[in-house]
């Protein structure tokens, strides 16, 4: 929303938690990948294999992950790594990005000590993160045409957000399509958050990605209205 927005970051106050909502950290973001590579070991006899190289990673497809017969999720269970009949491991790709953090859970109230460590150890802290991928870069100027950047501030792409360069970070957007959960451990403060306009215009946008529609007030609207009016959008 350039021209509207005046900023899109700023600076984590001293006193503010430096994980909160809208908040940006750095974590391993794992890819959305359509191939299922399967850490298959090859025998469940501890005594026999146990730390001389037993695994092995295998390709499976989507149907093999739903086929009984496939035997991915239906296995002799695996006991020095806590891994039960009806689970698996599987090797994803992740690399160290920058992500917003879009909730932080609810803080637990009324509940005694004894009680809360239960839930904790059931309910580790955990943060709903949406990564931030990167437009342009000084290796890459034009990784992206114009025109699909002109589309991306129009809010032409329910699944991403774009954020303008600003407070030292690069041109870039958050994917809505790539959110996930991180617990706690991984993520590393980057102190810096959105704005107060941008979280605004941000909830409004992750509404139109979540249920189809934006807040009746939202200020996207106005801004289609002000594009459409200058015969841009």
């Amino acid at each position: 929303m350039d021209g509207i927005l005046e900023s899109y970051y700023q600076p984590i106050a001293d006193g503010e938690p430096l994980l909160m909502r809208g908040a940006l950290a750095w974590t391993p973001s794992a890819f959305l990948q359509e191939t299922f590579w399967h850490v298959e070991f090859a025998s469940t006899n501890p005594a026999v294999d146990f730390g001389k190289g037993f695994i092995t990673l295998k390709q499976r497809t989507a149907d093999e992950c739903h086929d009984v017969r496939s035997g991915i999720f239906h296995h002799n269970p695996v006991h020095p790594v806590h891994l039960r009949a009806n689970e698996a491991y599987a090797a994803m790709r992740h690399k160290l990005r920058l992500v917003v953090i879009v909730s932080v859970g609810t803080e637990l109230t009324g509940l005694g000590e004894r009680a809360l460590r239960k839930v904790a150890s059931r309910f580790p802290d955990c943060y709903v993160c949406a990564p931030i991928y990167t437009i342009s870069s000084e290796a890459e100027p034009n990784r992206y045409p114009p025109s699909f950047i002109e589309m991306l501030k129009a809010y032409h792409f329910p699944m991403a957000f774009y954020l303008g360069p600003e407070n030292g970070q690069r041109e870039a957007c958050v994917r809505f399509d790539r959110i996930q959960a991180i617990a706690k451990s991984f993520l590393r403060p980057h102190k810096l958050k959105l704005s107060i306009g941008c979280q605004k215009v941000f909830d409004d946008w992750l509404s139109q990605y979540l249920h189809g529609v934006l807040p009746a007030q939202s200020e996207i609207i106005e801004y289609r209205q002000l594009l459409a009016e200058q015969g841009i959008a």
